[in-house]
């Protein structure tokens, strides 16, 4: 089983790195692998706490309707579907995802993660696989700040 860190980034953050994945990845590995206090300012800046009970509660109603086995003890989840598996772990600012492939992941439990938010970004802890579960919307990647002008 391969592992998987999946964090819920903070929207301006996730907005600003929508396209520079690549720099938001060295930065989670270099948090990971050091967890210095300059990267651990940092990286509570940028990440949300994940509302574990809700997002549990959410997991279990989506896991029902889109007829996956589910088996929840605490904060692990295990969800199956024919030959694929996939373990969450819950934890406070990400989610330890265990599967075959990201392959998995990506027909088990990606499809609900997208429901809950869209902000999610997903490290492969011993890959090098890393990226947005899903693509932000137009309206959502637009910058506020972003301006038209006319010189007419």
């Amino acid at each position: 089983m391969e592992k998987y860190n999946l964090y819920w980034i903070e929207k301006e953050v996730a907005r600003y790195f929508y396209h520079k994945g690549d720099i938001l990845y060295r930065f989670l590995l270099e948090y990971i692998n050091t967890n210095s206090p300059h990267t651990a300012i940092q990286y509570e800046y940028i990440t949300n706490n994940i509302p574990r009970k809700d997002l549990t509660t959410y997991i279990m109603q989506k896991s029902k309707l889109k007829n996956l086995y589910i088996k929840r003890n605490k904060n692990k989840i295990h969800l199956s579907s024919n030959d694929l598996n996939v373990d969450l772990i819950i934890q406070n600012k990400n989610i330890v995802i265990y599967a075959k492939s990201l392959l998995s992941a990506e027909k088990v439990v990606f499809p609900i993660l997208r429901d809950f938010k869209s902000s999610f970004f997903i490290v492969g802890v011993d890959r090098d696989e890393y990226g947005w579960i899903s693509p932000f919307l137009r309206k959502d990647y637009k910058s506020s700040y972003e301006k038209l002008y006319s010189f007419l």
